[in-house]
Formats: C-alpha cells, sequence, structure tokens
C-alpha cells in the first residue's frame, strides 16, 4: 500500500476539526414568568424550540437572532419591541 503523505492528513483532520466547530446546537427556551410590555404578552407556556446557526453554549450570543424569529414565528411576539433580554429566559441544551 502507499503511504498517504503527511499534508493530506493535515487537511483531513482540518477539515474535520472545522465541521464540527460549525455543527448547530438546539435549545429549549422558556420565559421565567409573564410579563406585559408595549402590547406584547408573553407567559412561561410559550416554549420554543431554536436552533443555533453555530455552536454554542449560549443561544442568546448573536443578539439572540434565531429566538426572535421563532417566537415572531410561533406566536407574533416581538421580543424586541417587549424590551426582553436573556434574563428573561432559562434555556436547557438539548443535544
Amino acid at each position: 500500500m502507499a503511504e498517504v503523505p503527511s499534508t493530506f492528513v493535515a487537511i483531513i483532520i482540518f477539515v474535520s476539526h472545522l465541521i464540527v466547530s460549525i455543527m448547530s446546537k438546539v435549545f429549549r427556551i422558556t420565559p421565567k414568568r409573564t410579563r406585559r410590555v408595549n402590547g406584547q404578552v408573553i407567559t412561561p407556556e410559550m416554549v420554543i424550540t431554536v436552533t443555533t446557526r453555530q455552536h454554542c453554549t449560549n443561544p442568546f450570543y448573536n443578539g439572540a437572532v434565531e429566538i426572535k424569529e421563532q417566537y415572531m414565528r410561533m406566536f407574533q411576539f416581538d421580543y424586541k419591541k417587549a424590551c426582553m433580554s436573556a434574563a428573561d429566559f432559562t434555556y436547557q441544551a438539548l443535544d
């Protein structure tokens, strides 16, 4: 058998690490309490599941873009208009 060049092995290792670092992560996000602000109402029953675009430990890492989109899509709740922040939610990693 032919021997594999070391540069080829290094490229394979680099690509495999790159794929792992790009993988997404899934979170379940739950509001801590009922809140009424600027005509927006959010309750603890309004639980969402969000898949982040990058592998991270906190779903609020990028200004909560995925969270804002999911709440608007599922509940017509405007996260920004209600002045919400990460302190108003609890989250749990699902994977």
